[in-house]
């Protein structure tokens, strides 16, 4: 798994409460935060050394605060954030430790987790690999203890937590711990903006490790406690899918449905089985309200687009395809889907372009690979040996896949390139009597040039 450690230097909370600090700290603070503000600006045409300067002067300015305001805990984080300016990860580990004897926060203890997490990866020797995590493990405990506070409110100690429970997520993926590693990803996910992520890298565990059916009484154990969670119920559709669970992820994606809401992936899977369904007008308005949610969805106007062109509005579902690629040019499926809409319309050359753009994003299937053969085979003006070359490559993945040999078949023919023509067609009889291949093997054998 792509190691991601990532520190965070946004405070997550509101510094509202001064503790009636004199106006000698005031004045400190004020001019602490001017030359720090003014070291920061990359439009005031400061130097190298008197940008610099300005650090030196904020960071002399912020120590003075804190000496004559100890508790004020803002400068002590100002003080860490400089040191991570000059990638000194002690120096920033001290000062958010020393701020903790003053208030303790989730803040504090998510950046000395973070800053150890930082130290680990950055290690090359395995034993202080080992400290450095087990020093983070332990900062990330005392935050999940801590409590809202006057210096944190309720909001920020929940995001910080869930910060904490995806770091430690990481830590536990890396050491093949997966109860851990689940547990801190079902915690992660329960905020927002890790919703999302932790609901993938849960599904990767599960499939890692082939727990699917202990999963689910997991995740059906929590929404007992909660049953209207759309993430849980998310995820269990998720991995009902992974395990091909069809009929039961339709009977979840009901449960979603009488529930409502305006969930943007909830209403993608619900356009997408109403379409699934032949329901195209509903399918097109349930991804008109994701593009309602958010006007930069590309999977919105996709659908949107599908919907209108089994409905036979193929110009305006062209129109919605276009959009789709503009927010999602580089997406998988957008270009997949335009790609099998020029085909269907014929358009092989454009279909072409958009599969070739899959391929080489890397993640052409055997299907995009098909399909690349046969629009070659179809052109205006085919050219038979890229047919020929892409057929092989989809039968390289899978030498048993039907389309794929009756196509290679019929390329080989119009390249009269019989004997290999002949070989494939006997494979694809074995598996299925088809009218037109058998006419191929009889002409073939009739032609006499098996016995030249």
């Amino acid at each position: 798994m792509k190691k991601i450690i990532a520190v965070l230097l946004v405070t997550l909370f509101s510094f509202s409460v001064v503790y009636g600090w004199g106006e000698l700290s005031a004045n400190y603070w004020k001019r602490a935060k001017k030359a720090e503000t003014e070291a920061l600006d990359a439009t005031n045409g400061l130097s190298d050394e008197d940008r610099s300067a300005k650090f030196e002067e904020a960071a002399k300015y912020f120590k003075k605060v804190v000496k004559s305001s100890p508790e004020f805990v803002s400068a002590y984080y100002s003080l860490a954030n400089m040191e991570y300016r000059v990638d000194d990860v002690d120096g920033a580990i001290e000062w958010y430790v020393k701020s903790l004897a003053q208030t303790p926060t989730t803040f504090a203890y998510l950046q000395i987790g973070t800053s150890y997490l930082r130290k680990s990866s950055a290690s090359q020797i395995d034993a202080q690999k080992k400290e450095f995590k087990s020093q983070a493990k332990k900062y990330f405990d005392k935050g999940l203890k801590t409590e809202e506070s006057d210096m944190e409110k309720e909001e920020s100690v929940k995001k910080n937590q869930a910060s904490i429970y995806y770091n430690l997520y990481i830590i536990y993926f890396e050491e093949e711990n997966w109860p851990q590693a689940e547990n801190a990803a079902l915690n992660a996910m329960v905020h927002p903006d890790f919703e999302e992520t932790m609901s993938t890298q849960l599904i990767q565990i599960y499939q890692r490790t082939k727990r699917f059916d202990e999963a689910l009484k997991t995740i059906s154990k929590k929404l007992k406690k909660d049953s209207k969670n759309m993430n849980l119920i998310k995820l269990k559709i998720n991995v009902l899918s992974t395990m091909g669970e069809k009929e039961l992820v339709l009977k979840e994606m009901a449960k979603l449905e009488k529930m409502g809401g305006e969930d943007a992936q909830v209403l993608t899977w619900l356009g997408q089985d109403a379409l699934d369904k032949g329901e195209y007008e509903k399918a097109k308005g349930l991804f008109d309200k994701v593009i309602e949610k958010d006007d930069t969805n590309a999977i919105g106007y996709l659908g949107a687009g599908k919907a209108l062109f089994k409905m036979g509005k193929k110009q305006a579902a062209m129109e919605q395809f276009k959009i789709a690629e503009q927010y999602g040019g580089s997406d998988y499926l957008v270009l997949v889907n335009i790609g099998d809409a020029h085909m269907d319309l014929q358009k092989y050359s454009q279909a072409i372009n958009y599969y070739a753009r899959v391929e080489m994003l890397k993640k052409a299937d055997i299907s995009v690979l098909h399909n690349l053969g046969k629009c070659y085979m179809s052109k205006k003006t085919p050219n038979f040996q890229k047919a020929i070359q892409y057929f092989k490559k989809a039968l390289s993945l899978d030498g048993s896949f039907l389309p794929s040999m009756m196509g290679i078949t019929v390329a080989y023919y119009s390249n009269k390139d019989h004997k290999k023509a002949y070989y494939w067609a006997k494979k694809v009889l074995k598996r299925k009597n088809d009218k037109y291949i058998a006419e191929i093997v009889s002409n073939i054998e009739k032609s006499g040039v098996l016995n030249k």
